[in-house]
C-alpha cells in the first residue's frame, strides 16, 4: 500500500526538481510557416530544397517543423548565410553557363 508523501518531502521533491530542471519556463511555440517565409525567405527556401534532395519523408518534416524553433537572431544569420550561398550558387551557374558557350563556339569553328 503507498503512502501520501509528507509536506516536507513534496517541498523537497519541488526544489529537488526545479535544482535539476531548471526554472521551468516553457519555450516558446514554434512561428508559423508563413511568418518564416515572410521574415526568412531565402533560409526557408534553402530548408526546402534540402530536405527536398536529401531528407526523405519524416526526415525533412523534423527539418521543416525544427525551423520554427529556431530563435531569431540566429534565423537572421542563417537567413544572410543562405542568401549569400544562394547568389555564389547563381553567379557559378552563370560562369558554367559562359564556359559552355565559349567551348561550343570554338567547336563549331573548328568544324567550319
Amino acid at each position: 500500500m503507498l503512502s501520501t508523501p509528507r509536506p516536507g518531502q513534496c517541498h523537497r521533491r519541488f526544489e529537488l526538481s526545479k535544482a535539476i530542471w531548471g526554472k521551468g519556463i516553457a519555450p516558446a511555440p514554434a512561428k508559423s510557416p508563413d511568418e518564416l517565409r515572410r521574415r526568412y525567405p531565402d533560409l526557408v527556401d534553402t530548408v526546402e530544397r534540402i530536405s527536398a534532395a536529401e531528407c526523405q519523408g519524416r526526415a525533412g518534416n523534423a527539418l521543416k517543423r525544427g525551423l520554427g524553433f529556431i530563435d531569431d537572431t540566429t534565423a537572421g544569420r542563417l537567413n544572410s548565410l543562405a542568401k549569400k550561398q544562394r547568389c555564389l550558387e547563381i553567379k557559378m551557374m552563370l560562369k558554367r553557363h559562359d564556359l559552355r558557350k565559349r567551348v561550343l563556339s570554338k567547336r563549331i569553328k573548328i568544324i567550319d
